[in-house]
């Protein structure tokens, strides 16, 4: 245990020894702990914690309500709520209003929500933890910590059902520096799922999860730019919409974006790479340019593939050597509509 987890630990034995001094706490009695001083959201959450593994889940209704009423509202707190009203028998109109609290109290803020659904996890709810991770992707799929967070989730309560969903929202949008590993680790786990659920007669199942799979596989537009030397080259691929991605806009409106850049140091082989993808790229004229930004490049030119419908019977690839100048080199790139 850290130093900062037990430090947060004792406190919150400290706040219970106190408020259960005299046997079994008053309502009242939570009010004035809430009165007398703050609590961080982490001794909080120890506290009910705590509560919760002893059942104890009228005091633990009582704690989370005269945090309440005390201004300790936490973005988790109505969600855990619900779960401690649901276990200590409370009318469902209480539960049903503690629901519509959160709703109004946490937003549509991604960071709190994903807190949410931690605590959740954190309380055993793994279904509902689960159901505020959509609900954050369905609005801002690109958050890539939320579908890492699913990840770990729905591992730590072996849904078969969630690990796949998680691992094909990683596929198609996690795209941090270390995305090669988080896609590998995607790809190989939903292939022993899909292989598991085969075996134990489960076919459609496994049917659905290698589907999915190859969905999430799929991407329009690839753009890979290649090249040796001690040299910078920047990609910059103009859509045909007007927007533009490049090393400053890595990410544009149409999904488009960059996923590999090179600053012509980094490699000690002298071997680069820039690397664009369009999951869903509209049709249209596209431009591929490559600017030169200083150095030497071996042979003075960069070899360019372009891979169309990856994923797809109709996929197809093609490589062009690009002569380069101190002008924008272009390879006009055409998509045409997917059949």
């Amino acid at each position: 245990m850290t130093p900062v987890r037990s430090a947060v630990s004792l406190r919150a034995k400290k706040l219970l020894a106190d408020v259960f001094k005299d046997g079994s706490p008053a309502a009242s009695d939570w009010d004035q702990v809430f009165q007398a001083e703050e609590f961080s959201s982490e001794v909080m959450a120890d506290v009910l914690l705590q509560l919760h593994q002893k059942e104890l889940y009228d005091n633990a209704v009582d704690c989370l309500l005269a945090a309440l009423r005390n201004d300790h509202a936490q973005p988790w707190i109505y969600d855990v709520l619900a779960i401690e009203m649901k276990l200590a028998k409370r009318p469902a109109l209480e539960i049903e209003r503690a629901l519509q609290s959160r709703t109004d109290f946490a937003g549509g803020d991604p960071r709190q929500q994903m807190i949410t659904a931690a605590m959740l996890a954190r309380f055993d709810a793994g279904d509902q933890a689960m159901a505020v991770l959509r609900r954050v992707v369905a609005v801002a799929p690109e958050t890539s910590d939320a579908w890492l967070q699913a990840r770990s989730i729905a591992d730590k309560f072996q849904s078969p059902v969630d690990q796949v969903w998680a691992r094909c929202g990683i596929i198609r949008h996690v795209w941090t520096d270390d995305f090669e590993k988080e896609h590998a680790e995607a790809n190989q786990t939903i292939a022993k799922i899909a292989e598991k659920m085969q075996r134990a007669g489960a076919v459609k199942e496994a049917s659905q999860a290698r589907e999915d799979l190859m969905e999430a596989s799929k991407i329009d537009l690839r753009i890979v730019v290649e090249w040796i030397g001690q040299a910078d080259l920047d990609l910059i691929v103009d859509e045909p919409n007007g927007q533009q991605c490049n090393f400053k806009r890595r990410l544009t409106p149409n999904g488009g974006r960059l996923i590999r850049v090179s600053n012509g140091v980094e490699a000690n082989s002298g071997r680069h790479r820039e690397e664009y993808i369009c999951r869903v790229a509209p049709a249209g004229n596209y431009k591929a340019r490559l600017r030169f930004v200083y150095g030497k490049v071996v042979n003075g030119s960069a070899l360019v593939q372009i891979t169309h419908h990856e994923g797809r019977p109709t996929a197809k690839s093609t490589r062009t050597v690009v002569p380069l100048t101190r002008e924008d080199a272009e390879v006009p790139v055409l998509v045409e509509p997917v059949r």
